[in-house]
């Protein structure tokens, strides 16, 4: 009977009947777990889904209407174990409210997303159901936006909304514990 007792090993150079040994830093001798003639399996990992693109913010303005036409694309990649893998399809995009087009390229592995500029109709925050097929299972992905709108303009010459201590030290002058402190004035930038 042959004992084998390596940290690092092929199993490819393995001979047929081998006994396996290991030996931790927590076991106080060695332990038996193969004896005989014995076969080991390598297991591939479960498939990994990502895309390049999964969320983004439109800028827009204080009404919630886009300020720019935006397109984008994400690239959606699979890979099973340590290996790329190709064989799948992205399926058909429910194209939400808003969205101008949403474009599936299954040679490429992609989906381009385009919005108008000017467009009001666009939910304020939403996401959208992405359908990979992979060996006739399907899996989902999601593309989630947001708006981040600006705020809402004020009277022209008219200082914002400010904090009483911020709008006394906008004066030039500022009261510290019974006495005057000089301060600049605030600029618009």
């Amino acid at each position: 009977m042959l004992l084998l007792f390596l940290p690092f090993f092929s199993i490819n150079s393995l001979p047929t009947h081998t006994a396996i040994l290991i030996q931790t830093k927590r076991m106080s001798s060695r332990q038996l777990i193969a004896r005989g003639q014995t076969t080991l399996y390598i297991q591939k990992d479960s498939y990994t889904i990502s895309q390049s693109l999964g969320e983004y913010v439109f800028p827009a303005d204080h009404s919630g209407k886009l300020l720019s036409a935006v397109t984008l694309t994400s690239t959606i990649k699979v890979v099973l174990g340590d290996s790329e893998y190709k064989d799948f399809t992205i399926g058909a995009i429910i194209k939400p409210t808003g969205f101008s087009s949403i474009t599936v390229d299954n040679s490429r592995k992609t989906v381009t997303y385009t919005v108008a500029s000017g467009t009001t109709i666009l939910a304020d925050h939403g996401s959208l159901d992405i359908p990979i097929t992979i060996a006739g299972t399907v899996y989902r992905l999601s593309f989630v936006w947001s708006k981040a709108k600006a705020g809402t303009p004020g009277p022209a010459g008219a200082d914002a909304n400010l904090l009483d201590w911020v709008r006394e030290w906008n004066t030039g002058k500022t009261l510290i514990d019974s006495h005057t402190v000089i301060t600049p004035k605030l600029l618009p930038v």
